[in-house]
């Protein structure tokens, strides 16, 4: 492990913070790629779940609280987490309705049932990597 006063240690930091974007940005992109393929409604949801479901198994993994930890544990994923989701949640807090404009643009692609869903799927996910966190410095 690297003292955590020494410039190596932030660099690694900001480098695992990095990581977990990209792992972020990853999951967006297949989102987007159903979409680009047409799908919409369940098969866009399910891709949707899918993508989330598979990138909370990867953090898990990755952190090392699943599993055994190949990568030091690097526990910088999990503010990305909590950040990257309570953001989700953010967006989606008006939602289902149809004034705002993001609504405006995936009730028609999702449905607002499964926006509901997503949106405080994503608040649950984010107090669970914040009480992870917590647990993890204390």
């Amino acid at each position: 492990a690297l003292p955590p006063l020494g410039a190596a240690y932030w660099f690694s930091f900001g480098i695992t913070i990095n990581a977990a974007w990209v792992l972020l940005a990853a999951g967006l992109t297949i989102n987007q790629a159903g979409r680009a393929l047409g799908f919409a409604g369940t098969k866009l949801s399910s891709v949707a779940v899918t993508v989330l479901f598979i990138t909370v198994c990867l953090e898990l993994w990755i952190t090392g609280l699943v599993g055994t930890a190949p990568f030091g544990s690097p526990k910088a994923f999990l503010p990305v987490v909590t950040w990257a989701l309570l953001w989700v949640f953010h967006y989606l807090r008006k939602l289902p309705s149809e004034v705002d404009e993001h609504g405006k643009r995936i009730l028609p692609l999702y449905g607002s049932n499964f926006v509901v869903f997503y949106k405080w799927t994503a608040l649950l996910l984010a107090m669970g990597a914040l009480v992870l966190e917590f647990i993890i410095l204390f």
